[in-house]
């Protein structure tokens, strides 16, 4: 609409634009591997579509073909939502946020595949994995360190133990038979050095 300097109604301007403008621009975006962009009219039909992976994509202008839960919230008067579908033509899961342009009566849509969206936690996912990985490595590697140095202390104790005995029986013997020794030389006369 042109309205003149005191705001009076005076005509339409039409600027016919070939939609290969609007098929450029969307491209200028990225929206991921499996990524698309699309604009449609208030009928929802199809002005322009980008497939991030497949740019030369082929479609059908005004095709009014669109997911069951678009369909509906645009029908309850939502302008502006998320939604979760697969689109037919390629069988790629997507989830999808779309908004109604203020004062025209175009909608933006974006579609996000699952996957990408995904791609960043499954990589911080596989990175979690690695470290737990890791931990687990070394603390299993510390218990098994610290079982072996008290297996070894354990055995070392036996063996203390073991020789306290030993000579512990061998130092009774020798008192037995210093005291058997000093018996006898008490008893033959044998002046020892006390």
């Amino acid at each position: 609409s042109y309205y003149d300097k005191s705001g009076k109604f005076s005509g339409v301007v039409a600027v016919p634009l070939p939609l290969s403008i609007f098929s450029k621009q969307l491209s200028g975006f990225q929206v991921g591997k499996d990524g698309i962009l699309a604009l449609r009219d208030k009928n929802l039909g199809l002005v322009s579509l980008y497939v991030q992976d497949q740019p030369k994509f082929s479609y059908a202008i005004a095709d009014t073909n669109v997911s069951p839960a678009m369909l509906e919230l645009v029908r309850k008067g939502v302008w502006e939502g998320t939604y979760h579908a697969r689109r037919n033509s390629d069988d790629i899961e997507r989830i999808y946020h779309y908004h109604k342009i203020d004062g025209l009566s175009i909608f933006a849509i974006t579609g996000i595949s699952k996957s990408d969206h995904l791609e960043q936690w499954y990589r911080i996912r596989l990175i979690c994995f690695a470290l737990l990985g890791l931990f687990l490595l070394i603390i299993n590697s510390a218990a098994v360190m610290l079982y072996r140095q008290w297996n070894q202390q354990h055995s070392y104790l036996m063996a203390n133990e073991k020789s306290n005995k030993r000579l512990k029986k061998l130092l009774h013997k020798l008192r037995e038979r210093d005291e058997a020794l000093r018996a006898s030389q008490d008893a033959g006369g044998i002046v020892t050095g006390k």
